[in-house]
C-alpha cells in the first residue's frame, strides 16, 4: 500500500469508530442503562419494611411505609438506570423515624418504558408523589434525589406552577444527592471518557433531545434553584466518578435565599446504602422535622 492508501485507510477506521462510539453514546443517553437496571431490584420485606404498593398517578407506582408518630414524609426519587428497589438502603434508615414514598419514575422500574429526559419531564412524576402525600394529609414532607431524581425534584419544586399550592407550602426540605449543574457538564466528562473531543457533548445532547422530545438546555437546575422556597442540602461524594464534585458547592451557592449548604460523604456517585451518606441525610431530615 502507498502511504496515502495507508492514511485513507487509517481515516476510515477512525471516522468509523467515532461514528460507533458516537452512535453507542446516543443510545446510552436515550435509554435506561439494562446491566444496572439488572442491579437496581429490591423488595421492602428484605429490610423489614412493611411497605404498600401505592400508584400516585397513571404509570408512576410507589412503596409507602408509614412511620407511626412520624411528623413528616419524604419522598425519595431515584436516578437514572435505577428503579425504587435501589433506594431501598436509605428508605430503611429514614423510615426509623419518618414516614417515607419511594417511587419509580417514568421509564424505570414498575414504570412504562420510554426515553430518559433527565429531569425534565421525570419532574412531572415527583410534582405528582408530592401532590400524592397531601392528599394522604400530609402537612410537612421532604423530597430527596438522587443524580437524574434530584435533578426532577429540583425542577419541579421550583416550577412557577408549584408556587403556592399545598405540596409548596407543605415542603419542609429538599436533598440532592450527586445532581448535576447542567446535563451538558456530565456528558462533558462521559465523551472524554469515550475518547470524543468536548464539543461532541452539546451535538449529542440535541441529538438525543430530538429524538426523545425535549430539550437538554431544560435539564439545567443551576438556572433555577434561586426559585427554592425550602431549605436545601446538596450532597455528593467526594470520590464521585460521574458528577464534577464541585457541582454540589455550585447548586448550594446558587441558592443562597434558604442559606443552602452543601455536604460530601467518603463514596461514589450513587450510594444510598453508604452510612456516612445516611449520616449527612438523616441529620437533615431530623433538623427539618424538629422546625
Amino acid at each position: 500500500m502507498t502511504p496515502l492508501s495507508i492514511a485513507l485507510a487509517a481515516a476510515a477506521t477512525a471516522t468509523a469508530v467515532v461514528g460507533a462510539t458516537t452512535g453507542t453514546l446516543l443510545t446510552m443517553l436515550l435509554l435506561p442503562n439494562p446491566g444496572r437496571m439488572l442491579r437496581s431490584g429490591g423488595d421492602p420485606a428484605t429490610y423489614g419494611l412493611d411497605a404498600r404498593d401505592v400508584q400516585v398517578r397513571a404509570g408512576t407506582r410507589g412503596w409507602y411505609i408509614e412511620r407511626p408518630g412520624a411528623s413528616q414524609c419524604v419522598l425519595l426519587v431515584h436516578g437514572r438506570s435505577r428503579a425504587r428497589g435501589w433506594m431501598l438502603p436509605l428508605a430503611a434508615a429514614i423510615a426509623q423515624r419518618h414516614s417515607v414514598l419511594v417511587i419509580d419514575l417514568p421509564g424505570h422500574g414498575t414504570s412504562p418504558r420510554g426515553f430518559c429526559t433527565y429531569g425534565v419531564r421525570e419532574q412531572e412524576a415527583v410534582r405528582a408523589s408530592l401532590d400524592w402525600l397531601c392528599a394522604q394529609g400530609w402537612q410537612r414532607v421532604c423530597a430527596v434525589g438522587t443524580s437524574m431524581g434530584g435533578v426532577a425534584v429540583l425542577l419541579a419544586v421550583t416550577a412557577p406552577s408549584f408556587q403556592g399550592t399545598p405540596a409548596d407550602r407543605a415542603l419542609a426540605g429538599v436533598v440532592t444527592i450527586g445532581a448535576f449543574t447542567r446535563l451538558t457538564d456530565v456528558l462533558d466528562v462521559v465523551a472524554r471518557r469515550n475518547g470524543l473531543p468536548r464539543q461532541a457533548a452539546t451535538p449529542l445532547a440535541r441529538a438525543a433531545g430530538r429524538i426523545a422530545g425535549y430539550d437538554p438546555a431544560d435539564a439545567a437546575p443551576i438556572d433555577h434553584v434561586h426559585r427554592l422556597r425550602a431549605p436545601y442540602l446538596a450532597v455528593q461524594g467526594a470520590q464521585d466518578e460521574l458528577v464534577p464534585t464541585h457541582h454540589a458547592g455550585q447548586l448550594a451557592t446558587a441558592a443562597p435565599q434558604v442559606g443552602a449548604q452543601a455536604a460530601h460523604y467518603a463514596g461514589g456517585h450513587d450510594e444510598p446504602s453508604n452510612p456516612d451518606l445516611q449520616r449527612i441525610v438523616l441529620g437533615f431530615l431530623d433538623r427539618r422535622a424538629a422546625r
